[in-house]
């Protein structure tokens, strides 16, 4: 059985049970068979499914917010624009899938011509993490779904409700049975579907640790794969940046989502002319935070884990050991709920294991350097390669940085790094591999097939 609690109450939601063999092997059939008929349906009519799921959605964005906040404790406006984000990408793909996925002519020579065509794989398993229980199911499953593929949903356990609303508004919207299916199974069982014949790709977003695991057992059954890791973004204060800016830039992304996103900003690396400046700025910014009861929208919700106050906490301790100065902590009065309180480090150093480790939830750290290069240089010193943020005035050596120097997926400049459908997103190193989003997400699980073709004459 799986129970899912209410993270600010720590009340209990629901009791669902688990998926057995019988079911599992039910909804696998079903997906295969579903994808024989799927796979034929022309794009235009695989997003007329798609245009009808936006309207449900819509109908039913009170109840869906509402159930993201219960379950995971995201402050409700957070929820709402989230389903709104997933709106914003289903009409993206609406407007260009047959563009993107349309044949392409190559031409060799005078006797031969060839071009290349774009076909669903088949069953698409999907692993997905709590944090943004809707957006980052629907970035990969709509442009997956569009290409003519099928998917089996195995979502985070503590979000099964949000799990059971993304499979019955896909129902509501008409999709044929099969299209797309919730799996209510555990980890370890979802990673042993990976070998059956049936799954012919794997996506998997969550930590670097399990995703290696999922890699090594794709790589044994040669499944394809896309893996959005975790990440530690680095976001570079330059000598020469607007420091308002930068620090205010700087703490919205630390708490996006009460801190727990993979491409928050979570080392602070800041020039020592303008630390002070900086510290000051962000300090009196993070004064203003509030946290609370996350059906009331604060700035701050609880975290969607209890032992995530633990990793946390042990986070701090070893940056204040190390020699961290603790410039302040937010005071809390909660008797109940998964609550830690923001706290901003300054004088951090990259021996602290705030450095090397990624940090889920409001926890910022701030690392003083003596020169921009030493800045540059600390900022690559990580296993991960997500996301990344420069700040500074000069455009043009500031564009170099980023396209040549910092090793990232993405990288902001005098802003905050966001995913966003019309642009690629994924990372580097110990973050992930593939694409998901725009042009180059919908081609990650198709098979490029190259036609050529020689006239009998």
């Amino acid at each position: 059985m799986i129970e899912t609690i209410n993270p600010f109450n720590e009340e209990p939601i629901k009791v669902y049970e688990e998926d057995g063999s019988d079911s599992i092997e039910s909804k696998l059939e079903l997906a295969a068979t579903s994808f024989n008929d799927w796979s034929k349906y022309s794009i235009s009519k695989r997003c007329s499914f798609i245009e009808s799921l936006v309207s449900t959605m819509q109908k039913h964005k009170t109840a869906g917010a509402r159930l993201m906040t219960q379950e995971m404790g995201k402050p409700l406006n957070q929820s709402e624009a989230e389903i709104d984000k997933c709106t914003l990408l289903c009409d993206y793909y609406i407007k260009n899938a047959e563009r993107y996925l349309a044949k392409q002519n190559f031409y060799t020579d005078d006797d031969e011509s060839a071009y290349v065509v774009k076909r669903p794989l088949g069953v698409v398993l999907s692993i997905m993490p709590w944090n943004f229980p809707l957006w980052q199911v629907f970035r990969f499953v709509i442009p997956t779904i569009v290409a003519g593929n099928t998917s089996l949903l195995k979502h985070a356990s503590n979000v099964s409700g949000v799990s059971n609303w993304i499979f019955q508004i896909f129902q509501e919207a008409g999709f044929p049975d099969g299209v797309l299916q919730n799996l209510l199974v555990s980890g370890r069982t979802a990673q042993k579907l990976i070998a059956d014949p049936r799954i012919q790709a794997v996506s998997f977003t969550g930590s670097t640790e399990v995703g290696k695991i999922i890699a090594k057992t794709c790589g044994e059954n040669l499944k394809k794969n896309v893996l959005e890791l975790g990440g530690s973004d680095p976001y570079v204060c330059l000598a020469d940046a607007d420091i308002e800016l930068a620090a205010e830039t700087s703490l919205k992304s630390r708490l996006i989502n009460s801190g727990q996103s993979c491409i928050a900003a979570k080392r602070l690396i800041v020039h020592e002319k303008v630390y002070d400046d900086f510290k000051d700025v962000l300090v009196k910014m993070a004064r203003k935070q509030t946290a609370g009861d996350p059906m009331k929208s604060p700035s701050i919700g609880p975290l969607a884990k209890k032992e995530a106050i633990r990793d946390l906490q042990d986070l701090r301790k070893n940056a204040l050991a190390k020699g961290a100065s603790l410039l302040y902590e937010q005071e809390l009065s909660f008797t109940k709920g998964y609550f830690f309180p923001l706290s901003v480090l300054g004088e951090c150093q990259a021996n602290m294991d705030v450095f090397s480790q990624e940090s889920f939830g409001p926890l910022v750290a701030i690392f003083p350097v003596a020169s921009d290069e030493e800045a540059m240089r600390l900022a690559n010193q990580s296993s991960f390669g997500l996301g990344a943020a420069i700040f500074s005035k000069d455009i043009s050596r500031v564009q170099y940085l980023a396209e040549e120097i910092m090793e990232a997926g993405t990288c902001a400049i005098n802003t905050f790094v966001k995913s966003d459908p019309r642009l690629p997103f994924g990372g580097t190193k110990e973050s992930g591999i593939g694409r998901e989003l725009s042009y180059l997400g919908l081609q990650e699980f198709v098979n490029i097939k190259s036609i050529q073709l020689r006239s009998s004459t």
